[in-house]
């Protein structure tokens, strides 16, 4: 009797380790999960909203060393009420970028730049978003009219970060669809200082 008793006990604190570490391999994975597509949490950020997205874009630092490549997190959510396709007419973007300017407002760098091209297609689930991290070297452009013809590392000073969506269309017809795209969507400016 006691050998079959001590053989269930055995057998029940087996089932409990499994339970445990099925447990254990759950939380882990979710916690991950969480990590990955989390929000970082950044010493400065900004949203905008234009229902049903919510661009958020966050910088690690305000100050920076001349030549430094600056980390832009960027993030598109989908707020509305049920899942949308998206159309940018950039490929490959994400539908988001930024733009540099001077202090004085005066344009100094943007991403993406460009015509139309081609289109790209993105679903967004109910509460999804697309994340993406974009880097300035601190690198200038000039231009003639619309026309990149050099460009030049930018001097310390102050500058303002904006984050910006592409134009976009949301759940249409792409083949029937004809312009205006919807205005992009931007964030306030973050200010920071390079020297």
């Amino acid at each position: 009797m006691a050998g079959t008793f001590d053989a269930r006990v055995l057998r029940h604190w087996k089932v409990l380790g499994l339970v445990l570490i099925a447990v254990l391999a759950l939380a882990s994975g979710v916690y991950a999960y969480w990590r990955i597509n989390a929000p970082r949490s950044p010493t400065l950020y900004v949203t905008a909203t234009s229902p049903p997205l919510e661009l958020r874009m966050e910088l690690d630092k305000a100050e920076f060393g001349l030549n430094e490549t600056i980390a832009i997190h960027l993030f598109l959510r989908n707020i509305g009420e049920r899942a949308i396709k998206i159309y940018f007419p950039y490929i490959n973007t994400g539908g988001v970028g930024f733009i540099v300017e001077y202090a004085n407002g005066t344009e100094v760098f943007n991403f993406p730049r460009g015509g139309l091209a081609s289109v790209d297609e993105v679903t967004l689930e109910l509460g999804g978003q697309i994340s993406k991290t974009l880097n300035w070297s601190q690198i200038g452009r000039r231009l003639v009219g619309d026309v990149i013809v050099g460009t030049y590392s930018v001097p310390s000073g102050t500058y303002y970060i904006i984050g910006r969506t592409e134009p976009y269309l949301i759940d249409v017809d792409i083949a029937t669809a004809t312009p205006p795209w919807t205005p992009l969507i931007q964030t306030p400016p973050i200010a920071i200082t390079i020297s």
